[in-house]
């Protein structure tokens, strides 16, 4: 099956300049399927949709982090400094939807996602840390009847 041009198009955009994670990460939130709050919920991975970085109860998406979320407000402001400088628009007068759209914002979102952790990061919430869960996979990757079931997770 070969893709559609403008799939080539959108590729060709972020392609020289990304690595495939952070690719990856770029086309999760431009189509809504990023590891976020409300996509996480909808699939049953977490209880809740709020953002794990913010100490207040507000909804993480895609308009929270690129915006006003505080974990990432030093990247913020170097985003959208270089968005206004692009398409003469201040924060408030985008959508986050046209950063996905307009090819003259693809630079500064991907630096934005190179240097954070948006779409990429989910914290446990059960509280229990990477490094025992990593620690408690490779217990199980060891035992042999356990492979297939560890693959799944």
């Amino acid at each position: 099956m070969v893709a559609p041009s403008y799939l080539h198009d959108c590729i060709s955009v972020i392609q020289p300049q990304a690595s495939k994670a952070v690719a990856s990460r770029y086309y999760q939130l431009r189509t809504g399927h990023a590891l976020i709050g409300p996509s996480l919920k909808k699939i049953g991975k977490r209880a809740s949709d709020t953002c794990w970085w913010c100490d207040r109860r507000v909804k993480q998406s895609r308009e929270h982090l690129f915006k006003s979320s505080k974990k990432w407000k030093s990247q913020q402001a170097i985003l959208w400094a270089e968005v206004q400088k692009k398409t003469k628009k201040r924060k408030g007068q985008i959508q986050i939807s046209e950063l996905f759209v307009e090819e003259k914002c693809s630079p500064a979102v991907v630096d934005f996602l190179r240097s954070t952790g948006v779409g990429r990061t989910v914290p446990r919430e059960d509280g229990e840390n990477e490094a025992g869960r990593a620690s408690r996979l490779g217990r199980r990757i060891r035992c042999a009847f356990c492979v297939a079931f560890c693959v799944a997770f």
